[in-house]
Order: structure tokens, then C-alpha cells, then sequence
């Protein structure tokens, strides 16, 4: 009988290989079988990750420092990456961006919808794939 390995709590800080990418625009790898969702890694990455959260069937950890950096990973454009959040995947290169998004979408139509994958056609580029979003957040507080 082997010895199992505990499952990582909120603080942890673990060497993660990024796989994949989450609905969202996280990072998504896994350890010890647990699906952890990684904010500001790209897939490809090599990571040291801070666990932030821990649920039953998966976790949530902040990138702490890059060990290695997907061939993917561009500086981003604009000077409010990662501030404002209009954007989720500047820090990926475009042609990537393209991918991942593609094979979110295949993966929804098959898991959900539980149609052929292959209905999905090729997602088409833009010709400039800036200066188009529309998205804002200004959180208010207001005080009492």
C-alpha cells in the first residue's frame, strides 16, 4: 500500500505545469489529481503557485513566479492588463488565444451539449485583434 499524498490547502505553494485553460482565462493544471485554476498563467507555463482556495473538486491559486514561460506568452499591449479587466488573455499570444478559445468551445458542445466536437468550425481571426472591446468594470464603495 502506498503512501497517498495530502491534498493542498490554502497557502501551499506548488510546482504546477500549466495544461490548459479555464472558461475564464485562467491558467489550468493539476496536482495530485486536484484541477487547480491559476490567475495570470498561460498554458505551457511552469509555475510556482500560491493555493488560494481549496473546494472539493478543485482549487484556486495566484501565480507566485514563473518557472518557465510557455512560448506563447506575450507582453500585453495595454499598461491596465490584469487592472481593469477587460481582458483576460493579452499575456497569450494571438494565434493562442485563437486555440484555446476554439477547444473551449469543442469541449462545451461535446461535455454539455453532448454533440459531435467536430460541428465546431475553425474560429476565424480578426484582422486586428485590438481596439474592439467594450467591456468595463468600475467598482463603486460607498460610504456609510
Amino acid at each position: 500500500m502506498g503512501l497517498e499524498q495530502a491534498r493542498p490547502v490554502s497557502g501551499d505553494l506548488i510546482t504546477l505545469p500549466i495544461t490548459g485553460l479555464g472558461q475564464g482565462g485562467e491558467g489550468l493544471g493539476r496536482h495530485q489529481g486536484l484541477v487547480v485554476f491559476v490567475s495570470g498563467a498561460v498554458p505551457g507555463d511552469q509555475a510556482e503557485v500560491r493555493i488560494t482556495e481549496v473546494k472539493k473538486r478543485y482549487a484556486r491559486g495566484q501565480l507566485e513566479r514563473l518557472l518557465v514561460a510557455s512560448p506563447d506568452r506575450v507582453a500585453p499591449p495595454c499598461g491596465l492588463f490584469g487592472t481593469c479587466g477587460g481582458c483576460q488573455l493579452q499575456h497569450l499570444s494571438y494565434p493562442a488565444q485563437l486555440r484555446w478559445k476554439e477547444q473551449l468551445v469543442r469541449d462545451a458542445i461535446a461535455r454539455i451539449g453532448g454533440l459531435d466536437a467536430s460541428l465546431v468550425r475553425p474560429i476565424l481571426a480578426a484582422a486586428d485583434p485590438w481596439r474592439y472591446r467594450n467591456k468595463l468594470q468600475a467598482p463603486v464603495a460607498i460610504g456609510l
